[in-house]
């Protein structure tokens, strides 16, 4: 399986998990009341939990997003453009966010964080 195809199949699982961890805990379904919420048309739901509201709102955001990224990775599949390249983007965030945590540790100002970012090896 080439790499984009399996960045988009770990995206699958990621949305099916986010989608079945807010179902979980609005339902309360490690209950048996919950459960019995659960399993019905859902007419009395509870009200959500700050924590239970954000899961929801981060399982519907992972959801629209999906759709674009399926699209995005099957069209440049299907152009050939996939490869290592493909690879280079999280290659790439993670060095900024190492960069990022390490200027902030060190106390130094936003615009030399800045800068630093312009210097990263990606773009050498």
């Amino acid at each position: 399986m080439s790499p984009d195809l399996r960045l988009l199949a770990y995206s699958i699982l990621l949305t099916w998990i986010m989608v079945m961890t807010a179902s979980t805990l609005r339902t309360g379904s490690w209950k048996p009341a919950g459960l019995r919420i659960a399993t019905s048309n859902r007419d009395e739901v509870p009200e959500p939990s700050p924590l239970t509201a954000r899961a929801d709102r981060a399982a519907k955001n992972m959801i629209e997003n999906l759709f674009l990224f399926a699209v995005l990775v099957l069209v440049a599949h299907a152009a050939g453009a996939g490869g290592p390249r493909v690879e280079l983007g999280p290659g790439c965030s993670s060095g900024l966010a190492s960069r990022t945590s390490w200027c902030t540790w060190r106390g130094f100002p936003t615009c030399a964080r800045r800068s630093g970012w312009s210097a990263s090896p990606a773009s050498a």
